[in-house]
């Protein structure tokens, strides 16, 4: 089990279901919050990544951020998640919007029952209740959820 202190100044990611049971990966830029769900399920270890860029290409892309390195959003949004980066981690704290902000999203959404059985229970166990990855631009994640 990987813990809130093991997660702290580490960037990962962690994969989350929303209500249509389309897909997102969640950038955490070592300062975004994780689910407790995550981060009891291991959800956030760094082979996460790597597991998910093994999914086939499926999808083309549309990039909605300028940063130096887009490279990892746009491999995942390539295999259908919609991504969602902690952007506060380059805002002054008065700026900060304490959200994940959506800055890549696939033209052709993957869903979970379309993942592999091991990354499939992985989303399963995190779902965003309310939301639509597709209809929002930033979502706000609770610790405890």
């Amino acid at each position: 089990m990987l813990s809130s202190d093991d997660a702290a100044g580490t960037d990962l990611v962690w994969l989350a279901a929303d209500a249509d049971g389309l897909l997102a990966a969640f950038v955490t830029a070592g300062e975004g919050p994780i689910p407790a769900t995550a981060l009891e399920s291991a959800l956030t270890e760094p082979g996460l990544e790597a597991q998910l860029l093994h999914l086939p290409v499926s999808s083309s892309h549309q990039l909605l951020t300028d940063v130096p390195n887009p490279t990892s959003f746009i491999e995942l949004s390539q295999r259908g998640l919609f991504v969602f980066d902690w952007t506060d981690v380059h805002r002054m704290l008065r700026e900060a919007t304490h959200k994940y902000e959506l800055v890549c999203r696939p033209d052709r959404p993957l869903s979970v029952s379309e993942l592999p059985p091991v990354l499939r229970a992985v989303a399963r166990s995190v779902i965003v209740d309310g939301v639509a990855f597709a209809r929002h631009a930033s979502i706000s994640i609770n610790r405890a959820a």
